[in-house]
């Protein structure tokens, strides 16, 4: 059981060999007790040689150094706010804000970025203000390894942008937190060069203030993917975030659309991250899947453009089936409709691991949600997105709102 307001995960770095632990891999859902909605329970989906401890919240890493992807997924409820915070790690904190109010359903996001592990570190994810809301698995968080897990790691970036920005312009981010050794990101054109592999992962995120439309793009590729609030009714600052798996043999920047993008009270929520996306031992499995327009009257979502498709099988175009076991990141992205209810879950096996969704009436945009997980996969798993309450998802094809992706992570 999870203290709702001091939400602790503490990574221990040691010189020795645990062969218990190595680099604090795990995916976590919350539930709500509903009979006690202040009561939050641990479902787990990953964890990597038992390195998460259940009972204490404790997660032993014997790597010396290891920058780690860490994702943290909100529900909000009607009328209500959230701040999530971590404390701990470099550079610390990563933080989602939901401040609004004007909702009058369930609201979910979450926010992705890196932080660096060394030894002694421990890592806290706070709920600063407001409540955690998660009856269906909205709310979560997962790690993984870049250090350890990919090949290409020297080609990693991350970087904050410190500045808010309105209208359209490129995002610069002179605050890098993670600068690739043979020179990917350019500083001077504000651009991330794909050097090495072929499928690339890119994670951005920013605070869009109230009663703003905005959209931030991934930009320079055949396809422009958004992170988008274009709701005009939402009266405080919320956090946008995407994420993407995509093929890449060129310079690649994030830009700014549209609307005005702010650093959000902890200053860090202008983020942007890339690595080539190749294990670094064994083989490498993955697929990525985008639509390019609306999903009515579907049971599980259907996808036309398949970039990816790396040992697994598709089938229906909506369905993945797993050939190699092992640990999997996982994402979802959907585009909501205006002043509809927006709900999808992830299935494994016709089975729910968590729940993507606008249960709100009352918001008058297109707006993209997004959530992942790390999960561990069997040989012959069936993943797919299921639709729920009948919903109408969005999706363009200019923005490629709502997307399916996931990648071994390590076996």
């Amino acid at each position: 059981m999870l203290d709702r307001t001091n939400l602790l995960i503490i990574a221990l770095l040691s010189n020795q060999v645990d062969s218990a632990a190595d680099d604090c891999t795990f995916g976590v859902s919350l539930q709500t007790n509903k009979t006690n909605p202040s009561s939050l329970e641990d479902v787990i989906h990953d964890n990597s040689r038992n390195a998460l401890h259940t009972t204490s919240n404790l997660c032993r890493v014997t790597l010396d150094s290891s920058w780690n992807f860490v994702e943290v997924c909100a529900g909000v409820g009607p009328s209500s706010v959230v701040r999530l915070q971590s404390l701990g790690a470099y550079l610390s904190p990563v933080g989602f804000d939901w401040l609004g109010t004007s909702q009058n359903g369930l609201e979910t996001g979450c926010r992705s970025s890196a932080l660096r592990f060394t030894s002694g570190v421990s890592f806290r994810l706070n709920v600063l203000s407001g409540e955690l809301s998660s009856p269906d698995r909205q709310a979560g968080w997962s790690s993984f390894s870049i250090s350890n897990a990919m090949k290409f790691y020297s080609d990693f970036f991350s970087g904050y942008s410190s500045v808010g920005l309105r209208n359209y312009q490129t995002v610069r981010f002179e605050n890098i937190q993670a600068n690739p050794t043979n020179e990917n990101y350019n500083a001077a054109e504000h651009t991330y060069s794909c050097k090495n592999g072929e499928n690339y992962f890119f994670s951005f995120s920013a605070g869009v203030l109230p009663f703003t439309k905005t959209r931030l793009a991934l930009d320079g590729l055949d396809k422009v993917f958004f992170a988008q609030r274009m709701s005009s009714n939402i009266n405080g600052l919320t956090t946008i975030s995407r994420s993407v798996l995509v093929p890449c043999k060129r310079n690649v920047q994030i830009v700014l659309y549209n609307g005005q993008i702010v650093t959000g009270s902890n200053a860090t929520l202008i983020h942007f991250m890339a690595f080539p996306y190749e294990r670094n031992n064994g083989q490498s499995a993955s697929w990525a899947a985008y639509k390019k327009s609306n999903s009515t009257n579907q049971q599980y979502l259907s996808f036309e453009t398949w970039d990816i498709m790396q040992n697994v099988l598709a089938v229906d175009n909506s369905k993945i089936l797993i050939s190699v076991s092992g640990h999997y990141y996982v994402y979802v992205s959907i585009g909501t409709s205006p002043n509809k209810i927006s709900s999808v879950s992830l299935r494994v096996n016709g089975n729910i691991i968590f729940r993507l969704e606008r249960l709100s009436t009352n918001i008058d945009g297109i707006d993209v949600l997004g959530h992942g997980i790390m999960i561990f996969l069997k040989q012959n798993d069936a993943v797919q997105v299921a639709v729920e309450n009948q919903s109408v998802i969005c999706s363009e094809e200019f923005g490629y709102q709502t997307s399916f992706f996931g990648m071994l992570i390590n076996e």
